[in-house]
């Protein structure tokens, strides 16, 4: 049961009147880490936005291309050293969800899905909270960059 109480009614209510502010502060943050991050597109696909979408991000995502001198998982490990939580894509590749695998579920391939399965391995995000100050975005991003000029270097 995932309906919402009245209590919590009350509380979104209230919550509700601050959410632009909320979006705005949230995708200053994503235009700030997109500046920052930009110089190593060659290793990252960072968001882009279509200019008919107005994207909210929860979470900033980005995906590690595949001839990247580094890979998700030791982006993310070391960003969990830096106190910096992560998560990968939801769900990813469907195709590749062990109930697809079981042949449980009937569905239909076209394809061999090469872009699903490069956000399945090498997605990842990490929230975009609108408490996220100017120093706690930059220390997000200079964890990326000192990350990946330690890969460089």
């Amino acid at each position: 049961n995932i309906r919402p109480t009245d209590v919590q009614g009350a509380f979104g209510i209230h919550q509700i009147r601050k959410l632009d502010v909320f979006i705005r502060i949230r995708r200053e943050n994503a235009r700030y880490w997109n500046n920052r991050l930009d110089e190593y597109s060659e290793y990252l696909i960072l968001p882009e936005e279509r200019e008919e979408c107005k994207h909210v991000y929860f979470g900033y995502p980005i995906t590690i291309r595949p001839s990247a001198p580094f890979s998700r998982s030791e982006l993310t490990a070391y960003l969990a050293e830096k106190g910096i939580a992560t998560r990968p894509l939801m769900a990813g590749n469907m195709a590749e969800q062990p109930v697809m695998l079981t042949g449980l579920v009937k569905y239909r391939k076209v394809g061999n899905l090469k872009n699903a399965k490069i956000a399945m391995h090498n997605s990842f995000f990490w929230g975009n909270h609108q408490a996220i100050d100017e120093p706690r975005r930059e220390y997000i991003a200079d964890c990326v960059t000192d990350f990946i000029e330690s890969k460089l270097g």
